[in-house]
């Protein structure tokens, strides 16, 4: 079989829901689609005269949690988003929200722009914990960098210390 699932690094996957769909002139189309359910790929089958790969899939449920637990963990991360997102220049307002009494580290993830594999990585993560800690990762290194592109600035420009070079 010269299918790509076997090849694949955990062979995890996640059934999607087609929530809408636009066929262009051009025979292409755009489809949005919402992750549903994450399931890990057991073998491939070989279905001659089928256009696209199948493959035999088990569920991948999330390990339970305390929903006490996850509830503060799902919102010290979205104060760390919201803190990093409230210093970024030109973002419109309001700043997005999400309903902590629901899993959030996906929707979260989905505001990062990073690469395929990192994604990969969180759908393979077993609890939202994990998946949380990944997130907030990137943004605690967003956080760096724009702390590191104000003190550039700040001493590009010189301080506003009116005493500072002399000053009274």
């Amino acid at each position: 079989i010269d299918g790509p699932f076997m090849n694949e690094a955990g062979r995890i996957g996640c059934i999607a829901e087609i929530e809408r769909m636009e066929v262009l002139e051009d025979g292409r189309s755009l489809i949005l689609v919402k992750g549903v359910e994450r399931f890990r790929i057991l073998e491939e089958v070989d279905t001659p005269d089928v256009p696209y790969f199948e493959a035999r899939v088990e569920l991948v449920p999330d390990q339970q949690v305390a929903l006490d637990e996850l509830l503060a963990r799902r919102t010290a991360s979205l104060e760390l988003f919201h803190a990093v997102l409230r210093r970024v220049d030109g973002l419109p307002a309001p700043l997005p929200e999400f309903d902590i009494a629901s899993e959030i580290s996906y929707p979260l993830a989905g505001t990062v722009d990073t690469k395929p594999v990192w994604h990969q990585a969180l759908l393979e993560d077993v609890d939202e914990r994990t998946r949380l800690d990944r997130v907030d990762q990137v943004f605690q290194a967003a956080r760096r960098k724009i702390d590191q592109d104000e003190d550039d600035k700040d001493s590009e420009f010189g301080s506003d210390d009116p005493t500072e070079f002399g000053g009274e």
